[in-house]
């Protein structure tokens, strides 16, 4: 990649390293670096603004648009430029932006280096909602030429950093870090947190990402997976580990080098560094059949681990989707697309694979037999969604106590609920056509109501409990309360399940 993406005179090579310039660990640089950033208005919210909504994840094959869309204005722009874009900027302009004392720190850091062209990051800085995430500079063709590359913030990582509930614990692990986003948000409600990782680039890139976003007392160890906490226990572990299903080993981030992805060894794993009452949030991957719930297939996975387990299915895909995705990066050399797909259909078959899926596994360590939970997640993006997994876990509990439990429990709609409906006019009227319960962001669940359930919706208040409500709504309409409670129930237990609704009082 001699001229850059889209062969733009002044582009940087942007997977190049330069071995004689090494990044080094400055503590005190990072903090000036992530003073300056913060004082020019490089945030999500002051990037956006420049380059637009919905182009803050720099794709590399926007550079061509970006380089003339952002300004070069001696502020958040030229550092957008220089961190997000990754064009080099003039000295001057660098130095306007951040003071010539932190350009200066930075050279000796090896952050910025000197090129023909002017002062360049070798780094990426990209402003997002969680912080200020280090990562190393993607190609057009998406294709790492190291094998220490460190990935940004990916899809699979934002939706794990909303699934995680963030109540206040002791401990929290974040295994196989990366760039660290999971350890600094975990570090925002935990007392300790330890973040580990095969890379030790990942761990340079994770301190220096640290510093800049101000986060002090993660503990970084190096080593595989959980070895470097072997014997030790928290109470919540994080994991965004490579579990896409590959017959690669070249990319260790993405595909883990076990052909079936890490998951399985992750999760198999994960229970025995779990406290009592302690949760795991993991990203998986798996394989499963077409005619069957996703979720079946991982379930043995977590057979006599002592933890209860619940599974939020992202999507599947069936595997020539799959296998023509993760081969798209060689669209520039059209053989190398085909016999790319025909090793990964290959090897999806020896698997006996009829769909890829991805999604979360969250599991709690407990005495006893846990129960095994399975969802799919609504199309579209996960919101902030930590209080409703916590709501789904208590879900589980009270319903492992079957109907009777379901009847005797005090329920009323979750806080953050929404009823919404829809009418047809007849004879100039409006007529109640459907009548939806939704939730506010977070995993978008929704249910439609029949007219029994939605009546019912309305007396339950968290003080009645279920019985009590349905003999107020059967006495209403003169109908048989028994009867009536029986029959709501499952439709209940649904809205129960989904944490539609929730025990109240």
């Amino acid at each position: 990649m001699t001229g850059g993406a889209g062969g733009d005179p002044g582009l940087l090579p942007l997977s190049d390293r330069d071995p004689s310039v090494p990044l080094r660990d400055d503590p005190d640089v990072a903090a000036a670096l992530g003073e300056a950033l913060r004082r020019a208005g490089y945030t999500a919210q002051g990037v956006e603004r420049l380059v637009g909504a919905g182009r803050v994840d720099r794709e590399p094959a926007e550079v061509p648009y970006l380089v003339r869309r952002v300004p070069r204005d001696g502020g958040a722009g030229t550092l957008a430029r220089l961190f997000l874009v990754g064009v080099p900027v003039e000295a001057a302009e660098a130095a306007a932006a951040l003071g010539e004392p932190v350009v200066a720190s930075l050279r000796a850091a090896g952050v910025l280096v000197d090129r023909p062209e002017g002062v360049a990051a070798t780094v990426a800085v990209t402003p997002v909602d969680e912080g200020l995430v280090v990562s190393d500079w993607e190609r057009e063709d998406r294709l790492p030429v190291h094998a220490d590359h460190v990935m940004g913030l990916s899809v699979s990582s934002r939706m794990l950093a909303r699934l995680v509930p963030r109540d206040p614990v002791d401990s929290a692990l974040d295994v196989g870090t990366g760039g660290g986003v999971q350890a600094f948000l975990a570090a925002r409600h935990a007392r300790r947190v330890v973040a580990t990782d095969s890379n030790p680039r990942a761990l340079l890139l994770a301190r220096l990402a640290a510093g800049l976003n101000g986060v002090a007392g993660v503990e970084w160890r190096l080593g595989d997976l959980f070895a470097p906490v072997a014997g030790e226990r928290f109470d919540l572990v994080v994991g965004n580990l490579p579990y896409v299903i590959s017959p690669e080993t070249t990319y260790l981030f993405r595909d883990g080098g076990r052909g079936r992805g890490l998951s399985e060894d992750v999760v198999r794993a994960a229970p025995r560094h779990l406290a009592e009452g302690g949760l795991a949030c993991l990203m998986i991957g798996w394989v499963h059949g077409a005619g069957e719930p996703p979720w079946d297939a991982v379930r043995p996975w977590v057979r006599d681990l002592g933890c209860d387990a619940l599974v939020l299915h992202h999507s599947s895909m069936d595997p020539l989707e799959h296998a023509a995705g993760w081969n798209r990066h060689h669209w520039r050399d059209p053989e190398a697309v085909a016999s790319g797909v025909a090793r990964w259909l290959h090897h999806l078959e020896r698997l006996g694979a009829e769909r890829v899926a991805w999604g979360a596994m969250v599991l709690r360590r407990r005495p006893g037999p846990g129960w095994f939970a399975g969802f799919s997640l609504p199309v579209g993006e996960v919101g902030v969604a930590g209080a409703q997994v916590r709501r789904l876990v208590a879900a589980q509990d009270l319903l492992a106590g079957g109907g009777e439990a379901l009847l005797d429990a005090r329920l009323a709609p979750a806080p953050d609920h929404r009823v919404s409906q829809s009418a047809r006019l007849r004879a100039g009227e409006a007529e109640v056509d459907s009548v939806v319960l939704a939730l506010d962001g977070g995993l978008g669940f929704r249910i439609a109501l029949d007219e029994v359930t939605a009546g019912l919706l309305g007396v339950l208040d968290g003080r009645r409990t279920l019985r009590e409500a349905a003999a107020e709504l059967a006495a209403q309409a003169g109908g048989d309360a028994a009867r009536l409670a029986g029959a709501v129930v499952p439709a209940v237990r649904r809205l129960v399940e989904l944490g539609l609704v929730v025990p109240g009082g």
